[in-house]
């Protein structure tokens, strides 16, 4: 027992000096990352050797990044025990780089998202049309016809979300009705970057006059006879959003 003391650990002992709770530990030998070094027969008590706190900071170092732990075992020989860093650190440097991407694209978007509630709340403001300009827009459609009803849209909405979820396509962030050629359609954005699906239309970047309106006023009669190229009524969200008060945007280009 004394032989131990000198050359060992206990886990109480490691989850001081790592700061790491004694419960993950065990996680860690339960997964097969962090075996201990010696478990003494008779009362089954876990040493570790003061190397394995290096292990212990490659965990929290995995865990960091979000790599899943069982990856670690990638890096540890199995039959010396002994752990490859510079493999661990640069395939860690990679993952690391992947999510500052994906952080970076999380930005863009929120600050679209707010460039965009500042864009309604100007409409929501006004009576007049606003005219603005608006990028590619790319949407997964499902023709209407009949009379337009709210509960048409949102029983086909229902369906489309459900077409597109089976094509295993991320969804944008509007939804609406969309009338270009003639044809009117409910409509997702979708985030796809080929055009094999033929519920797929792009609609290509461009100037739009948008006013707000209610969804019962909304009639593609009132243009008359000057009915514009393209046509988008979709919810308006605001940066204070009332769901029992759904206002919407009528969105139009010639």
């Amino acid at each position: 027992m004394e032989k131990i003391q000198k050359n060992f650990i206990s886990i109480g002992e490691l989850s001081k000096m790592t700061g790491v709770n004694a419960k993950s530990i065990r996680y860690y030998e339960k997964i097969g990352v962090l075996p201990p070094a010696y478990i003494d027969p008779d009362n089954a008590y876990r040493y570790y050797t003061y190397s394995q706190i290096s292990l212990v900071y490659a965990i929290q170092f995995y865990i960091s990044l979000g790599i899943p732990l069982n990856e670690i075992l990638n890096f540890v020989d199995k039959e010396s025990g002994a752990i490859n860093y510079k493999a661990q650190i640069i395939y860690g440097a990679k993952v690391a780089k992947k999510k500052i991407q994906q952080l970076e694209k999380e930005i863009q978007r929120t600050a679209f998202l707010i460039k965009e509630l500042e864009r309604t709340d100007r409409i929501r403001t006004v009576d007049e049309p606003v005219r603005d300009n608006f990028p590619e827009k790319i949407c997964w459609v499902q023709e209407i016809g009949g009379k337009l009803t709210e509960q048409l849209y949102y029983s086909t909405l229902k369906r489309t979300w459900a077409e597109i979820k089976n094509a295993g396509i991320s969804i944008g962030s509007e939804t609406g009705i969309l009338y270009i050629n003639g044809k009117c359609y409910v409509f997702a954005d979708v985030h796809i970057s080929n055009d094999v699906f033929r519920e797929v239309i792009r609609i290509p970047a461009q100037s739009y006059q948008s006013i707000k309106t209610h969804f019962d006023d909304f009639n593609i009669g009132n243009f008359g006879d000057n009915i514009p190229n393209i046509v988008i009524l979709s919810e308006l969200f605001v940066s204070v959003y009332n769901y029992k008060e759904r206002i919407y945007e009528l969105r139009y280009s010639y």
